[in-house]
């Protein structure tokens, strides 16, 4: 095969990835916005919400002002906002809900544990895979509350209303296909192989 029939190859596998990957999306994104309600709603009947509130908003409001200080934005964590400090005095405080710092990623995580961990990989690398990806879960939603913070900042309030509304799913979406890709490609391997490696241990 020529370098030009490999390279077509590619771009021909590249571009069916991509739109396989953006019609997951789209068919996903109306899945976890409901997800999202019915949480939400089962978080205020059993009153999760303030433990939420009162434990992880304060936890996660310091992170990214840890975040934000590292990008050059100085800003000050309190038990429900972050307060971005201006040199003329006037600042921008910015509210921080129970229901936005992205809780129901982590429940939406589990459940893809549950199922896509099913009959791969050793108990080793089945950790391996879970702390990627609650690290990872945590960070992009890190990343998303600054931006809306920045968003705000920079853009107006507009701009950071129509990013959170909608934007916030689509990452945690993305993120959740970028990692179940890296994790089936590079961290599990299936329990055949596994098992023909056992016997080629016990054999040998």
């Amino acid at each position: 095969m020529s370098n030009f029939q490999t390279l077509e190859k590619q771009k021909y596998n590249l571009g069916t990835i991509l739109l396989v990957a953006t019609a997951l999306i789209l068919l996903l994104l109306p899945f976890v916005a409901t997800f999202n309600e019915f949480l939400t709603s089962l978080a205020e009947k059993v009153y999760l919400f303030r433990w939420i509130e009162n434990v992880i908003v304060p936890f996660e409001s310091r992170w990214v002002v840890g975040l934000l200080s590292f990008l050059g934005i100085e800003s000050i964590a309190t038990n429900s906002s972050v307060f971005l400090t201006e040199p003329a005095g006037v600042g921008l405080n910015v509210f921080i809900s129970w229901n936005c710092i992205g809780w129901q990623s982590f429940i939406l995580l589990i459940f893809t544990f549950l199922t896509m961990l099913q009959g791969v990989g050793s108990g080793f690398q089945k950790m391996n895979v879970v702390l990627f990806g609650i690290i990872g879960t945590f960070w992009v939603n890190l990343i998303r509350i600054a931006a809306v913070i920045l968003l705000a900042k920079f853009w107006g309030l507009k701009s950071a209303i129509l990013f959170h509304d909608y934007a916030g799913n689509l990452m945690v979406i993305v993120w959740l296909l970028v990692f179940w890709l890296i994790s089936f490609k590079y961290l599990l391997i299936s329990r055949a192989i596994l098992d023909k490696a056992q016997k080629f241990v016990y054999n040998a």
